[in-house]
């Protein structure tokens, strides 16, 4: 799953009811093992409420269905020597401490514009066994467009699973 801008609004409520289905055993014949999501946004403040969110998901996420990725794209634009700084200590703090110096979340923290393909050949090197991958999104049209060419591209090579792209703008 992934949102961006104000698509990321419909996965609160998404994230919250899925954690809370595999916890009380309500989606057991449910086949999904793993969720992914990615959150795009320009810098944590921009959406703090959307933190709230995820720390209460990650706080009841007691089957480890749920890997966030938070990709800050503002630091891509300006990256500078404070920046660097930034990526350095975060990384350094999270390997130790597992958590986020910026939010104090489990979620890992990137800094740019993430890589949907390498992204999904990560995803398909890690659950070689699945034959479909559904890829959510929501979020504006540029957004979108890079995903879909990502599923395109990554599914060139007829390899499993396959990525399926379904989405949303705004």
């Amino acid at each position: 799953m992934i949102g961006g801008g104000i698509g990321v609004t419909p996965y609160a409520s998404i994230l919250s009811d899925l954690v809370y289905g595999t916890s009380t055993n309500r989606y057991r014949g449910v086949t999904c093992r793993k969720v992914y999501f990615l959150w795009i946004c320009p810098t944590h403040r921009s959406w703090e409420w959307f933190v709230d969110v995820l720390r209460s998901v990650e706080e009841r996420d007691i089957m480890d269905v749920i890997d966030v990725h938070i990709f800050i794209t503002q630091y891509f634009d300006n990256f500078d020597l404070r920046t660097m700084l930034l990526y350095i200590c975060e990384k350094h703090f999270q390997s130790f401490f597992k958590r986020s110096i910026f939010t104090g979340l489990k979620a890992k923290n990137h800094f740019g514009r993430p890589q949907f393909a390498e992204i999904f050949k990560f995803v398909r090197a890690k659950h070689p066994r699945v034959n479909r991958v559904g890829v959510f999104s929501c979020g504006p049209p540029a957004l979108t467009n890079s995903i879909g060419s990502a599923c395109a591209e990554v599914n060139t090579t007829r390899q499993l699973p396959n990525f399926m792209h379904f989405y949303e703008n705004f």
